[in-house]
């Protein structure tokens, strides 16, 4: 199945300036942390002064929607969607909570974080915060900065996403002080015109689950409303582990949108991440055929239930740095599956044009989507729902469809201040199973 991509994109104002001269200028940035590279200089190779950062993982879709809004002639043609920008020590001391300036479209705003903690590693040089930007209450900024000048994150406000995060690999970003990223507002950015077929786990649910709150099942391990805390092991390949700047950061960056989404009063439920930091292992996972042809078999197979619960973890999540097409039947466009105890998402695009893009947001809903089967939740209770002005479909998390920013990282639920009803209430399902997942290890 071929999706096209359509050739137009949301504008918004204020837009981000045509001259990448200043931080002033650019999309976000950080008053006297921020320097400004230019998209030419920074593909140059080897070219004596200039800093060779090495093959740079832009995501495609960033470069096509850049490219097609040049081409419409709404944007100058030596322009374009987005920055690359360096940063120095962003957050110097890592304190448990800071209180920081940034300049969004040249504007500045005080951002107000909180670190979070949500994995064993202790000090290890990679800190998450959560926060907000100060006067606006809906709004939600998620960093994960490093001591290698790393800074993987989002900031949200308005309508609007504005995403950071490094595009160099291991090998170069060992060789660099300060590291590249690109900077970019998902409004920005090309849709698929159709729904991509997007996890192949299939729930084959005609009705809504019969259960209840006084379910055995709930009362077993603990109340409805009460915490429960789900301990991962998130793995990985090496082809990830090459591709990424820094694949742990990167892992703790989703794992901190993913909490945002599981930490909601009508969910709560914690997730704590530990990482296989084995490079043998790494080696093995991409080595093995089925990380190709059946990823979600293979992580199965090398952590199997007995190796889970000697580590004393509840859930394996499985990175995935290669472009599977799984050969089970009805599987051939998934780029995630997730059941039982064992998750696969797909970390990077698949090779057909218009298909899954791989970026930041296909990323971390694809994260999201798998660990929520772990939970029990379903693909038929995801809520949809449009804005009239203009038209905009929006989906939750558990739909088994990619279809760009249409989806919403958020479960459906019967609560009033999110989305969904009394039929397509997946944090329902959530509390009622969360104490029996929680108990797994």
């Amino acid at each position: 199945m071929t999706v096209i991509l359509l050739l137009s994109v949301v504008f918004i104002l204020p837009v981000s300036a045509e001259s990448s001269g200043t931080s002033d200028s650019l999309i976000f940035s950080v008053s006297g942390k921020t320097n400004v590279v230019d998209p030419q200089t920074a593909t140059m190779r080897n070219s004596g002064s200039v800093i060779d950062y090495g093959p740079l993982h832009i995501p495609k879709i960033v470069i096509a929607s850049s490219d097609a809004m040049k081409a419409s002639g709404t944007r100058a043609a030596n322009t374009e969607i987005y920055d690359l920008v360096t940063f120095n020590s962003l957050i110097p001391v890592r304190s448990d909570t800071v209180t920081m300036p940034i300049t969004l479209y040249g504007q500045t705003y005080t951002i107000n974080l909180k670190k979070s903690n949500y994995d064993d590693l202790g000090a290890d040089g990679r800190d998450s915060y959560q926060g907000t930007i100060s006067g606006m209450s809906d709004s939600v900024v998620l960093f994960t900065v490093t001591d290698q000048n790393l800074l993987y994150g989002t900031v949200r406000f308005g309508n609007q996403s504005i995403v950071i995060y490094p595009v160099q690999n291991r090998e170069y970003t060992a060789r660099t002080v300060m590291p590249l990223h690109v900077v970019y507002s998902e409004k920005d950015l090309l849709q698929p015109s159709e729904p991509v077929p997007f996890c192949g786990n299939t729930d084959n649910m005609t009705s809504p689950p019969l259960i209840t709150a006084n379910s055995e099942l709930s009362a077993t391990r603990g109340g409805e409303y009460d915490w429960a805390y789900v301990d991962l092991l998130i793995v990985t390949d090496k082809n990830f582990y090459d591709l990424e700047a820094d694949w742990i950061a990167c892992a703790k960056d989703y794992l901190s949108e993913a909490n945002y989404q599981f930490q909601r009063p009508d969910i709560k439920v914690v997730l704590r991440g530990s990482y296989l930091v084995s490079v043998q292992s790494m080696i093995e996972m991409s080595n093995d055929p089925r990380s190709v042809t059946d990823p979600y078999q293979l992580v199965m197979d090398k952590f199997p239930k007995e190796y889970l619960i000697m580590a004393q973890k509840d859930v394996c999540v499985y990175l995935g740095g290669k472009d599977a097409s799984p050969t089970s039947p009805g599987y051939e466009y998934a780029q995630g599956m997730g059941a039982n105890r064992h998750t696969w998402s797909q970390m990077v695009e698949d090779n057909s044009p218009g298909m899954y893009d791989g970026n930041r947001h296909s990323r971390v809903y694809n994260f999201i989507h798998e660990i929520g089967h772990t939970l029990h939740a379903y693909h038929e209770l995801a809520y949809e729902w449009w804005d009239l002005v203009p038209p905009f479909r929006h989906i939750t998390v558990m739909c088994g469809m990619y279809i760009g920013d249409s989806i919403q990282w958020d479960f459906s639920s019967s609560v009033p201040e999110y989305n969904g009803d009394a039929t397509h209430d997946n944090a329902f399902v959530i509390r009622v199973y969360k104490h029996e997942v929680a108990a797994l290890a």
